[in-house]
């Protein structure tokens, strides 16, 4: 017993080191380990003379190890053991002229530990608990049966095959109890093998051991405008090249990057691409920017970090790269995408000596790109700046609803769309409408709202009207590439 809470100290132990050296890394994975562990048994302690010197058994066992940080597993094993009595040994009442044999069944469950000591070299402990029953014969041949507690505890060192596959060797304390004295007491010396099922990735067996040889040949990005900082996330800032310095083509590659301050967190995606041993290929870099970019009053150049995990042989790698790269200001615009525009202008309609103007990255109380439109009135001379514009202005702004960025007018009536409203769910949209009173200014009259508006539906992409009163709606991703079978609906107004 002394033996079995020696290992539970050293697997309490192992839990406590295991788990700080988790925390500068990744979590461990989830798996479920099945082993099969043949061994050879020596009697000792207590009534160890009744039996011959060697004995046999085989155990084979699961293991559970949860995703968590810890290396602690949960363990069920069953174990057949064959002991050989000595008869010369035996109480004269108990001899036979035939050897006689003790063969047991053991259950028991209990906690583990497996961690990596270097490389491929692994540690184990366990301790465990259960029953077991025991059968042999009795002074005239008869069999004798009969069952009681059992624990037992042990060690191991492995090397891994694979992340999956692994041997090892090591020793364990086994005590068969009985009444009124134990049963039988074995030091056990084991071989065998373990083969994991993962339940979660497997971390690469040679990670931190082999360098990646993956090279990052060259990094190019366009003009990352802070305005645009939603479209970025289906839409690539660039694209880098890289090589594959390996002896044999990778595959699975999962790229990460990530901009400190301006994204809350990498921006992950999979690349579903083989490269071939010395060959190069091009990948679009995308990010996941946060409302932070909007800040940028001036262009200003961060590090973006960039890593590329890969498949090779079985095994994970990964390598990493920074790369300077220049954001904007968050007013900043080019001409050279027809989905960019500059802030004031975005939307402009016309009718009779009216004109509205929408300029969707306007500022309002605090909120960036909450938005803004300006009705113009023509004076005499075909003179826009006669009087002075009337600013229209979202009465709940939010940060990126981009109102104004649809506008119609039509007579005394004109609708504004705000397509990233999140009133009725995130970028659900809305449309405003207002009507020109008798005294010359425009008040709003409600919204045009249709019944199955919800997230996503970016109601007020366009809109349109004419002097009947019908008006027309578009609900689409305004940073949707316009393909066939892209999502998007009309509403139609009378």
């Amino acid at each position: 017993m002394n033996s079995v809470r020696t290992v539970l100290r050293l697997l309490a132990a192992a839990l406590l080191l295991g788990g700080g050296a988790l925390s500068w890394g990744q979590s461990l994975p989830s798996f479920i380990s099945l082993r099969l562990l043949p061994a050879v048994d020596f009697p000792v302690a207590e009534n160890a003379s009744f039996y011959q010197t060697l004995g046999g058994s085989g155990r084979f066992g699961a293991a559970y190890q949860p995703p968590i940080r810890l290396p602690l597993t949960v363990d069920v094993d069953i174990t057949y053991g064959l002991a050989l009595l000595d008869p010369t040994a035996l109480p004269a009442e108990w001899r036979q002229s035939t050897d006689k044999s003790l063969h047991t069944v053991a259950v028991s469950a209990g906690l583990g530990s497996e961690f990596r000591i270097a490389g491929r070299l692994e540690a184990g402990l366990y301790a465990h608990g259960g029953y077991y029953y025991g059968l042999t014969q009795g002074d005239s041949g008869e069999t004798v049966a009969g069952g009681n507690p059992y624990v037992t505890g042990g060690a191991q060192l492995q090397f891994r095959l694979s992340p999956q596959l692994a041997i090892g060797a090591g020793a364990s304390w086994r005590s068969y109890l009985g009444a009124p004295t134990t049963l039988l007491n074995q030091l056990s010396a084991h071989v065998g093998t373990s083969y994991r099922i993962p339940l979660t990735e497997l971390p690469a067996l040679d990670a931190g051991l082999r360098p990646s040889l993956l090279q990052f040949e060259s990094v190019s990005t366009g003009n990352i405008l802070p305005v645009f900082y939603q479209y970025y996330d289906k839409n690539p800032i660039g694209s880098f090249v890289i090589r594959n310095g390996e002896r044999a083509p990778i595959s699975d590659l999962r790229v990460s990057v990530n901009i400190r301050r301006y994204m809350d967190s990498p921006k992950q995606y999979a690349v579903a691409q083989e490269i071939g041993a010395g060959e190069a290929a091009e990948i679009e870099l995308f990010a996941l920017f946060n409302e932070e970019v909007l800040s940028i009053t001036k262009g200003t150049v961060v590090p973006a970090e960039i890593s590329v995990s890969y498949a090779l042989r079985g095994d994970r790698k990964e390598a990493q790269h920074i790369e300077s790269v220049r954001l904007e200001n968050r007013n900043g615009c080019v001409w050279d995408d027809d989905r960019r525009a500059a802030a004031f202008g975005f939307s402009a309609a016309i009718s009779g000596d009216y004109a509205i103007v929408g300029e969707i990255f306007s500022t309002q109380g605090g909120s960036l790109q909450a938005g803004a439109a300006y009705v113009f009135e023509r004076g005499a001379g075909d003179n826009w700046d006669a009087n002075p514009a009337i600013q229209l202005l979202p009465t709940d702004a939010g940060t990126g609803d981009w109102y104004g960025a649809a506008v119609a007018i039509e007579g005394d009536h004109l609708l504004v769309s705000s397509p990233f409203k999140d009133d009725h769910g995130d970028d659900a949209g809305a449309v405003f409408r207002y009507e020109r009173s008798a005294g010359g200014t425009w008040e709003p009259a409600g919204e045009l709202l249709p019944a199955d508006v919800a997230e996503s539906t970016y109601l007020g992409r366009s809109v349109a009207m004419d002097d009947t009163g019908l008006a027309v709606v578009g609900a689409t991703d305004p940073f949707a590439d316009a393909e066939p079978g892209a999502a998007g609906a009309v509403y139609v107004y009378d």
